[in-house]
C-alpha cells in the first residue's frame, strides 16, 4: 500500500477530530431510521401472529432467517471490507483500485451462489421433512439469498462513501412499507396469505429495490472513474488478497448482523412452528439494540479506516471511546424499558407471547455485554487481521450450537437466552484479547482515557 504524503497527515488528523463530533448525531439519525422499521417490522408480526397464527409467524421468520443467513454467505464478507479499500482509493487517487474490487465482489457472488444456493434449493426440495407451505416458503428464501447479497454489496459501498441513507432506508425503510402494505391488503380483502406467499411477495419487493441500488451505486462509482488520475492495473496477488481478507468477515457478519437469524435457525429445529414464532419475536425486539450497535459501529468505520492509515492511535482510540459510549447508553436505556414493559410488548402479539419475557431479559443482558466490549470485529477488519479472528467465530457457532442442543430442550426460552449469553461472553472476551495483542489498543468501553 503507498504511503500517504506527510503534507496531508496535519489537515488530515484535524478532519478526524471534527468528525468524531459527528458520530453521535448521524448514529442517532440512523437509529431513528432503524426504529421506523422496526415499528413497520412490528405492525407486520403482528398482522401475521393475530390473523394467521404464531406457527405462521414462526415459518415466516424461519424463511426469513434462512435468506439472511444464506446472502451473508453467498457476499463471501467482500461488503465489510470495502471502507478501506474506498479510504485507499480516495487516499492515492486511485478509483480504479474500487471498480476492481467491485468486479471481483461480484465474481465471486456468482460463484457462491451457483456453489452454495442452488445445492441448498435441491436439498429443501428432497427433504421429507419439509413439505407444503414451509417447503415452498424455504425455497423462495434461497431464492432470496443472492439478492440479498447484492443489496449488502452496495450497501457496503453506500456506508464507506458515507451515504448512509442509501445504503439503510432500502432495507429498513421501503421493503418493509411495501411488504405491511401487500400483507395487509391481503388481509383486509381476506385474502388467502400464508408464509410462503409472504416470501415471495418480499423476493419481489427486495429484487426491484436491489436493482434500484445498483444503478444508483454505478452511477457514482462511474462518475469517479472518469477522474481518474492513477490508471495502474490492479495485480492478481491483490485480488487474491482481499478474497483472503473477506472470507473470515462472513463469520464475523453472522455475529455482527446475522447472529438473530443464525440462532432462530438453530432454535427453530428445536421447537415447534408456535414456540419459533414467540422466540422470533423476542429475539427481534431485543436484537434491535444489537443493530442500534451495529449502526454506532458503521458510523465510525470510516473514521476509524482513516486513523489507522495515518498510524494514530490516539485518534483511533477516542473514535472508539466515543462510539461505545454512545452504544452503551442506548442498550442500557433498552434494557431497562424492556424490564418495565417487555410483558406488555409481548402481550400485544397475541395470547401466549408473554411466555418469552424472562428469555427475552436474558437475551437483552447480551447485548449490554456486546456493547460494553466495543467494535472489536471492526478494528481487526481495518487492521488487517481479520484472519486471527477466524478461530473464535468457528468456536462460537459451535458454542451456541452446542448450548442449544443441551439448553433448549430443558428449558426452553430461558434455555435460549443463556446460550446467547453465554456465547457472547466468550466471543467478546477472545476478540478484545485478540486486538488488544494485534493492534495494541483497548476498544471496550473500560478503555483508559
Amino acid at each position: 500500500m503507498a504511503s500517504i504524503p506527510d503534507t496531508h497527515s496535519k489537515p488530515s488528523i484535524l478532519n478526524l477530530r471534527q468528525k468524531l463530533g459527528s458520530i453521535s448525531g448521524t448514529a442517532l439519525l440512523l437509529l431513528m431510521v432503524r426504529i421506523g422499521s422496526a415499528g413497520i417490522g412490528i405492525v407486520l408480526q403482528l398482522l401475521i401472529a393475530r390473523t394467521l397464527g404464531a406457527d405462521i409467524l414462526g415459518n415466516f421468520f424461519l424463511s426469513l432467517g434462512l435468506a439472511a443467513v444464506l446472502s451473508t454467505i453467498l457476499t463471501a464478507g467482500f461488503p465489510w471490507i470495502i471502507a478501506p479499500v474506498v479510504a485507499r482509493s480516495e487516499a492515492e487517487a486511485h478509483p480504479g483500485l474500487l471498480q476492481a474490487f467491485l468486479r471481483c465482489a461480484h465474481k465471486q457472488l456468482a460463484t457462491f451462489s451457483c456453489l452454495i444456493a442452488v445445492p441448498a434449493g435441491v436439498f429443501i426440495w428432497l427433504y421429507p421433512g419439509f413439505a407444503g407451505e414451509l417447503r415452498w416458503a424455504l425455497l423462495l428464501a434461497v431464492a432470496t439469498a443472492p439478492v440479498y447479497a447484492v443489496m449488502r454489496l452496495n450497501g457496503g459501498l453506500a456506508n464507506a462513501r458515507k451515504r448512509f441513507i442509501i445504503a439503510n432506508a432500502p432495507e429498513l425503510l421501503v421493503r418493509p412499507v411495501f411488504l405491511v402494505s401487500f400483507v395487509g391488503i391481503a388481509v383486509v380483502l381476506s385474502i388467502a396469505v400464508n408464509a410462503a406467499t409472504i416470501v415471495a411477495l418480499n423476493l419481489v419487493i427486495a429484487t426491484a429495490l436491489a436493482i434500484w441500488m445498483s444503478v444508483v451505486m454505478s452511477r457514482q462509482t462511474g462518475a469517479d472513474l472518469l477522474q481518474a488520475t492513477n490508471k495502474e492495473p490492479i495485480a492478481r496477488q491483490q485480488l487474491q488478497q482481499w478474497r483472503i481478507l473477506a472470507l473470515p468477515m462472513v463469520l464475523a457478519t453472522l455475529f455482527v448482523t446475522m447472529f438473530a437469524d443464525l440462532n432462530i435457525l438453530m432454535v427453530g429445529s428445536l421447537m415447534t412452528a408456535t414456540e419459533t414464532g414467540i422466540f422470533g419475536v423476542a429475539i427481534k425486539i431485543t436484537f434491535l439494540m444489537a443493530f442500534a450497535i451495529q449502526i454506532v459501529h458503521q458510523v465510525m468505520l470510516r473514521d476509524a479506516s482513516d486513523a489507522h492509515l495515518l498510524k494514530n492511535h490516539q485518534v483511533l482510540q477516542a473514535t472508539v471511546r466515543k462510539a461505545n459510549r454512545f452504544a452503551v447508553a442506548i442498550t442500557l436505556s433498552g434494557f431497562v424499558f424492556l424490564v418495565l414493559f417487555g410483558n406488555y410488548v409481548l402481550g400485544f402479539f397475541g395470547t401466549g407471547f408473554a411466555e418469552g419475557y424472562v428469555g427475552m431479559i436474558g437475551l437483552m443482558i447480551a447485548q449490554v455485554i456486546r456493547a460494553v466490549a466495543g467494535p472489536a470485529i471492526q478494528i481487526l477488519m481495518i487492521s488487517g487481521y481479520q484472519r486471527a479472528s477466524i478461530p473464535v467465530y468457528i468456536a462460537s457457532i459451535a458454542l451456541l450450537f452446542v448450548s442449544n442442543l443441551l439448553f433448549v430442550p430443558i428449558f426452553g426460552f430461558i434455555g435460549a437466552a443463556a446460550a446467547v449469553i453465554l456465547t457472547t461472553l466468550f466471543w467478546t472476551v477472545w476478540l478484545n484479547r485478540i486486538v488488544r495483542h494485534k493492534v495494541g489498543i483497548s476498544v471496550s468501553v473500560f478503555a483508559g482515557r
